[in-house]
């Protein structure tokens, strides 16, 4: 019984795998960075577009993330030590429908830092991330007049998993749902001492393997939730070695929670088939002791 259960769970895997939209699967594979930023950062904005017909169908996709973005790092460097309490507000609202694409969009503010220069450039991030989305749906929009096309949704709002004496993390979802459905989350990890926007890298020793040591602890984790629950199934020691989890990236999304834990986050389709949806994985902080960087942000 066992065995079969094994054997459906892969197929199941399998089948959801090679039934995702060739859109959210070349999204996935493919990072085109809208400001054309060096390679190995993640993409400020990623596109997918459909051919069909005589014309290009555009298919609207978003996962901004600045996170390792040095645009970004750059708005945040001189920013004075920040306030404790920091008040997170909707600040901007948009909503629209047309020719078979709908968006709506919720951006956020930032007030209470004590320091006007600190909140405006803080706010610059979220409105410029606002403004590209807007700005793509209204030209998929008119490229698709006329044409007959599936209905898309789209959706981008905010949510603040952390908010300590030390930290602010701001998370932004945003969801594309066509014949299916993509999630892309992204994490602002603000350091409320320095106020850096701090990259996965910071908060680790100068030189330390984290990459490795994470990716190490994620498999291991990975098996013993399969091994659990014939319902968890992971691309990771599979027949199809394309399809396996191999490491994290060096910029992987992430933030600390309360407890001071590293949480790895993945979108859906990254590590998984579409049924598991966006996963994430804590990391025992015990894994991580050796190389901590000393007074950063898992220094707690």
């Amino acid at each position: 019984m066992a065995n079969l259960k094994n054997a459906m769970r892969k197929m199941r895997a399998q089948y959801e795998s090679q039934n995702a939209p060739d859109e959210l699967h070349q999204r996935l594979q493919t990072l085109i960075s809208e400001n054309a930023r060096p390679p190995k950062r993640r993409a400020a904005i990623i596109w997918l577009r459909r051919i069909g017909g005589s014309a290009a169908a555009a298919m609207l996709a978003l996962c901004i993330a600045v996170n390792a973005s040095p645009d970004a790092a750059a708005l945040l460097a001189d920013i004075p030590v920040l306030g404790q309490v920091v008040r997170i507000f909707s600040f901007r609202e948009y909503q629209d429908s047309q020719n078979g694409i709908e968006l709506k969009l919720s951006s956020p503010h930032i007030s209470g830092l004590g320091d006007s220069e600190a909140e405006e450039r803080i706010n610059t991030l979220f409105d410029e991330y606002a403004d590209k989305i807007i700005a793509q749906y209204e030209a998929d929009v008119a490229a698709v007049a006329g044409k007959e096309e599936g209905h898309i949704s789209i959706s981008s709002s905010y949510s603040v998993p952390v908010d300590s004496d030390r930290q602010l993390t701001v998370a932004i979802d945003t969801t594309i749902i066509m014949a299916s459905s993509q999630q892309c989350t992204t994490y602002y990890n603000i350091d409320k001492q320095t106020g850096e926007l701090v990259p996965l890298s910071g908060l680790f020793k100068g030189g330390a393997d984290y990459v490795t040591v994470i990716s190490d602890e994620i498999k291991r984790q990975m098996r013993a939730q399969m091994d659990a629950d014939d319902d968890v199934y992971y691309w990771l020691d599979s027949d199809v070695e394309d399809w396996n989890f191999t490491s994290i990236a060096q910029d992987q999304q992430y933030y600390v929670n309360e407890n001071g834990e590293l949480v790895i986050s993945f979108d859906k389709y990254d590590i998984a088939p579409g049924y598991m949806g966006s996963v994430s994985f804590t990391i025992p902080k015990d894994v991580l002791s050796d190389i901590v960087l000393t007074g950063g942000l898992l220094d707690q």
